[in-house]
């Protein structure tokens, strides 16, 4: 299991607690939250967690008035199925708000993973300073900010206090990504009021989809603006316990991490502590742009996908540097997909058959294997320009579905020979072009596959895909789509890889499968 996932896993409990989300100032593009006062009152909330029919885990926040400004403390206990095996989450924080119930500084401690991870943060007026602290090692950044930042569990408190809301309608507000901690944009479409069940009641409540990133979750709030119902990321589901229940709710959560092991899991012994916190600063501090290219977590267009029906999964290749398994079980797969993670450590693949290169190869074809010798998303464009005579352009050109008879679906070999021999450069067709890419590829010494999987567009979800995966000799790793030039990222969702093309094989997943999200 690599860095960036033990980082997102321990981080996981700040998405279920609000108070590790900070909200900035408003977008310039559509209706802004506001500042609408709502009175905050002191007490005790419990929120419970399930994830599908099985019970996660409990939240408490508890909010106490001070002389000057609000103290907003957390706990939480939480159990997951990760890599295999269960492990079990604990989350303290405290949270110190002013009269206007904006941040001054926070800390927390998680522990998880056989690890306890501290962290504190403060606002000094024009930056936010964040210290990680674990096993004796530690890192610090800085994330600077204008205004002081707003918790994003005020959000709806303060629309719902600042006058009447009109259904469909959209409110943006700029607020830190507890996955990342770096600037992102988190959006509320009002859908209106209805009343639901909630515990054996009717309860009325204001619908609202939150939107933060690719991630659209529900959220059902009273009419002070607290939660009733909430989705979180992972298909888990929180919901606001009765006070009858949340004591021994909470107290059965407790008993529950209690039971588990504490010692490290498996897939985290051999991992040094230095190695995850360098990992959590460059994820912080503003270093997203240097990993990634991209100023903020909205630009690295993270995309969360459920998939269902693939029951037989042995052969199936769903980790990769741009995607990771986030929750498995028997029926169902969610999978999050984003741009190339620099920190994946590499990969073995099975050894292909031996092919022979053709002795003369045409000069396009040469000049794409010098293209794919570096990592220049121009020269690769170019080059591509001369092999291919075909784009993916605005309506998005499908990958073409194999006829009836596979026996009759032809292998790169049999491709990449009638090219050479009908002098059918540059290709006119997807296959084609793909088979003339892994032609230049192998041509430039470069291990080569072919991964096959789903593609998404700005719409949502578009059909099967097949694409080229290569890995030079220095161990640099790169992905090209002849129907998508440049990088790819959270559109391209890897199935499995293949030495050759197996189009039957992706387009009978393709319709087996159940894909939500996206």
């Amino acid at each position: 299991m690599r860095s960036f996932d033990i980082i997102g896993g321990v981080v996981v409990v700040g998405w279920l607690a609000a108070s590790a989300v900070f909200a900035l100032g408003a977008s310039r593009d559509a209706q802004a939250i506001g500042s609408g006062v709502f009175a905050l009152e002191e007490g005790v909330t419990f929120i419970t967690l399930q994830q599908g029919d099985d019970d996660r885990g409990v939240i408490r926040e508890e909010r106490t008035r001070l002389v000057e400004g609000w103290l907003i403390e957390t706990s939480a206990y939480a159990t997951f199925a990760i890599m295999g095996q269960l492990q079990g989450v604990h989350l303290d924080s405290k949270v110190s708000l002013d009269d206007e119930l904006r941040l001054r500084s926070a800390s927390g401690e998680v522990e998880a993973f056989g690890m306890h991870l501290r962290a504190l943060a403060q606002y000094d007026g024009e930056a936010f300073d964040v210290t990680l602290y674990l096993d004796g090692e530690h890192e610090q950044f800085t994330i600077p900010l204008a205004t002081p930042p707003e918790l994003v569990g005020h959000a709806i408190p303060r629309l719902l206090a600042g006058g009447e809301l009109e259904p469909g309608a959209t409110y943006e507000q700029d607020f830190i990504d507890p996955m990342t901690l770096a600037p992102t944009d988190l959006s509320l479409r009002y859908v209106g009021e209805e009343t639901i069940r909630h515990y054996g009641e009717e309860v009325k409540v204001h619908r609202f989809v939150q939107a933060i990133g690719s991630q659209y979750l529900d959220v059902l709030v009273d009419a002070r603006g607290e939660v009733v119902q909430q989705g979180f990321p992972f298909r888990i589901r929180g919901s606001r316990l009765p006070e009858a229940l949340a004591t021994s709710f909470f107290r059965r959560a407790e008993e529950a991490y209690e039971a588990l092991p504490k010692e490290r899991p498996d897939f985290l012994k051999g991992i040094d502590a230095g190695d995850l916190l360098t990992m959590a600063s460059y994820l912080g501090g503003g270093q997203i742009e240097a990993l990634t290219g991209a100023e903020r977590v909205s630009e690295l267009d993270l995309r969360e996908v459920g998939l269902l029906g693939l029951d037989e999964r042995s052969e199936l290749h769903l980790e990769s540097p741009r995607q990771r398994v986030m929750l498995e079980t028997d029926k169902e797969l969610v999978i999050q997909v984003g741009p190339l993670n620099p920190h994946w450590p590499g990969e073995t693949w099975s050894e292909a058959p031996e092919v022979a290169l053709p002795e003369d190869l045409p000069a396009s074809i040469e000049a794409m294997a010098r293209a794919l010798d570096s990592d220049d998303q121009e020269q690769h464009r170019q080059a591509l320009a001369q092999l291919c005579s075909l784009r993916d352009g605005t309506g998005s050109l499908r990958w073409p579905e194999p006829g009836e008879e596979v026996q009759n679906t032809p292998t790169l070999e049999e491709l990449q020979s009638a090219l050479l021999a009908d002098d059918a450069l540059p290709a006119m067709q997807p296959q084609d072009c793909l088979a003339a890419v892994h032609l230049a590829a192998r041509s430039a010494g470069h291990k080569v596959r072919m991964a096959h999987g789903f593609n998404f567009g700005t719409q949502g979800f578009l059909g099967p895909r097949v694409w080229m995966v290569a890995i030079r000799d220095d161990g640099t790793r790169y992905e090209l789509d002849p129907l998508r030039a440049g990088e790819l990222g959270a559109d391209h969702l890897q199935i499995f890889l293949s030495p050759d093309l197996d189009t039957a094989r992706i387009f009978g997943l393709f319709k087996q499968a159940q894909v939500s999200g996206g």
